[in-house]
């Protein structure tokens, strides 16, 4: 052998024992796993306020083994709610707002499985983002995921009408306050002409409205407005500001609601609503207990008898009373005289 030979085989020799072993590691089979991947269509729901609308969910097991049993929960935001699910084998509703699925079957490598879930959008908002649908699906022998589909609900079809009111209204008894209120046109139709009403509760009164053209007190305790305007399709409204006075002797407190009720010249039905605002009086009439209990112009605790020091006469006016006497007979006279004179 060389020297050449020699030095090569030396150089190679440690390499091949090196080698060795990566080459042993690269062969290795990789355990079988079940790897599951989710979808929810559509990824994002547009829909008009109430309307029922179909998620479909799809389980897919993209790993190389196969799926023993499984389990699917699928929720929705509160506002929201579950109204169906199919198939609806081995799923139970917990709630309004949750389904919770379990399953024995399997799925292979490669295959997928699927269900529809069907989801009222709350009636009572418009054009809002309500929230997210979540999907969790989890395989008994491993393999889970997350997917969730955004909730929006777009504006009414058709004719709607809604009352906008205050949250409350307070004022001083004897005081006005100011009750505004609104009509809305959140649907898809203009509206030509609107009327509305408010009522308040005894211990109140309208004193006016603000603007005041179109509108009537009919009475002390109730108003009618209307206007011939048109109220656009989803953004028109109809605006009044109720001037409203409680009475003097109103008491502090919660005294009622105001009734507000909203009526659009067409659209029959779907034109009419009505809403509630709290008054409440910050502080009552009356007078204003001072003392031990007595009111105003009082001395809260009876009348002081006067010190008279013995036979000295206090100066409460005793000394005046001949001359009070003498002017009382003079009156009399006088009325004696006035009548006689009449009778003439």
């Amino acid at each position: 052998m060389t020297r050449r030979t020699r030095l090569l085989g030396l150089l190679l020799g440690p390499g091949l024992l090196a080698l060795g072993p990566l080459t042993g590691a690269a062969a290795a089979t990789p355990a079988p796993e079940v790897v599951l991947e989710a979808t929810l269509e559509p990824e994002i729901v547009f829909a008009a306020p109430g309307s029922v609308v179909s998620l479909e969910a799809t389980v897919t097991n993209t790993g190389t083994a196969e799926m023993t049993g499984g389990s699917a929960d699928f929720e929705v935001p509160g506002d929201a709610s579950i109204v169906g699910v199919e198939p609806g084998d081995g799923c139970e509703q917990v709630s309004p707002q949750r389904v919770e699925c379990q399953t024995d079957a399997t799925l292979a490598a490669g295959e997928s499985a699927t269900a529809t879930f069907e989801v009222q959008l709350p009636g009572n908002m418009s054009e809002t983002i309500v929230g997210d649908a979540t999907l969790h699906v989890a395989g008994d022998n491993g393999g889970e995921d997350t997917v969730t589909s955004q909730l929006e609900v777009g504006p009414h079809e058709g004719y709607r009408l809604v009352v906008v009111p205050p949250e409350g209204v307070s004022g001083e008894a004897g005081g006005t306050a100011a009750l505004p209120v609104s009509l809305a046109n959140t649907g898809s139709v203009d509206i030509d002409g609107a009327s509305l009403e408010v009522e308040v509760p005894d211990g109140a009164t309208i004193a006016g409205a603000t603007p005041d053209e179109g509108c009537t007190v009919v009475t002390p305790q109730r108003l009618e407005c209307h206007t011939a305007e048109t109220l656009v399709a989803y953004d028109g409204y109809y605006e009044v500001t109720v001037q409203v006075r409680f009475d003097d002797d109103a008491p502090a407190g919660e005294l009622g609601v105001a009734t507000i009720r909203g009526a659009g010249d067409e659209g029959g039905d779907d034109t009419v609503d009505t809403a509630e605002a709290t008054l409440t009086v910050t502080a009552g009439g009356g007078g204003t207990e001072t003392g031990d209990g007595g009111t105003d112009g009082g001395t809260g605790g009876g009348t002081e008898l006067p010190n008279t020091g013995g036979d000295e006469l206090a100066d409460t006016g005793a000394a005046q009373l001949p001359v009070l006497l003498a002017g009382a007979v003079l009156l009399a006279a006088g009325g004696a005289l006035l009548l006689r004179t009449r009778r003439i």
